[in-house]
């Protein structure tokens, strides 16, 4: 049978696994990113759910890849940062309340050997090579999932109980994949600067209000869900932190929403005083980079909104009362 053929079949077995979610695409872009997705992710799957939970896997990462890229990004910029989405969802995400498995990985990143079989690890090696096939050096990208990892191991770990807010928030500040996430769209640009661009950039603290922001917007979207979580389920949610603080959760919520808000006109602040810094400097690609995070913190919660059906349903209220960067006067 010629190849065509067996390209239309596999594309018609894809569809039919992402069937439960067809009503939910946002538009082709997101269906031809989440089918592209899937298609990869099986090529590697060695978990016991397969295509059902890789289905889920490959629509949640596209539909924050779409959200978060920003305009005009291409389409190989889309599928690889949808597939570092991906790899984020597969060392968050376990299976059926089990917390992923994420020795094997942490085994490979610091001896580099593997002996396949792990799905976290092989999708990793996968786009580490594609942007080595490209000609991009990975050292940063590879420095900054290895901090995610060992932060994620430990949060599998922590006692909540005795966590301090400094301890939290140094936890959450790697494991919402923020610094991760702009790195691979940085290392796939090829957007990096020389050392007194990075260290203005650093200490602008740029990315810290990203993360930040980040992290109250899902934490927002899940505090309801966490809230009634109990035993080894319980998870870090800087939200739910903040009622040692408050007392209540009403307060609690309320005082987030608040400091989310206060932080979006803070990271516009910031972002204006770094485009005046491109203009001295006569270095244009630090606007793209103000965009590229903005677009990254603004989609994040964009996503989240539109996500909500399945991934925390009764957080519309919340996440509603969120600023978008962008809409800031």
């Amino acid at each position: 049978m010629p190849r065509h053929t067996d390209t239309v079949h596999e594309a018609s077995a894809l569809d039919h696994r992402l069937a439960p979610y067809r009503e939910r695409m946002f538009d082709e872009r997101h269906r031809d990113l989440s089918r592209q997705l899937l298609g990869w992710l099986l090529e590697h799957c060695s978990c016991p759910d397969g295509g059902r939970r890789h289905a889920k896997d490959a629509y949640t990462a596209a539909a924050f890849e779409i959200c978060c890229a920003p305009a005009a990004a291409p389409a190989a910029e889309l599928l690889l940062l949808g597939k570092c989405a991906v790899v984020f969802y597969l060392g968050d995400d376990g299976i059926e309340g089990r917390a992923p498995e994420l020795d094997t990985f942490v085994h490979y990143l610091h001896t580099g050997q593997t002996t396949g079989g792990d799905e976290l690890t092989d999708c990793y090696i996968s786009i580490i090579a594609d942007l080595r096939h490209a000609g991009r050096d990975t050292t940063r990208l590879q420095t900054v999932i290895g901090d995610w990892i060992a932060n994620m191991k430990t949060e599998q770990r922590v006692d909540l109980a005795t966590l301090s807010t400094e301890q939290h928030r140094t936890i959450r500040r790697h494991t919402v994949f923020v610094f991760s996430y702009v790195v691979c769209r940085q290392t796939f640009r090829g957007l990096f600067f020389s050392p007194p661009i990075e260290e203005i950039l650093r200490t602008s603290g740029f990315l810290e209000l990203a993360w930040e922001m980040t992290a109250i917007a899902n934490d927002m979207g899940s505090v309801e869900r966490d809230a009634s979580l109990s035993g080894s389920q319980i998870e870090l949610n800087l939200v739910l932190h903040r009622i040692e603080e408050t007392g209540d959760l009403g307060t609690a919520i309320r005082a987030s929403i608040d400091l989310h808000n206060q932080k979006a006109e803070d990271f516009r602040r910031v972002a204006q005083t770094l485009i005046k810094h491109a203009h001295a400097l006569r270095e244009p690609r630090m606007i793209e980079y103000t965009e590229l995070v903005r677009s990254t913190v603004d989609g994040n919660l964009q996503a989240t909104r539109r996500l909500v059906w399945y991934r925390f349903p009764g957080a519309e209220k919340h996440l509603r009362q969120l600023h978008i960067i962008a809409n800031q006067p």
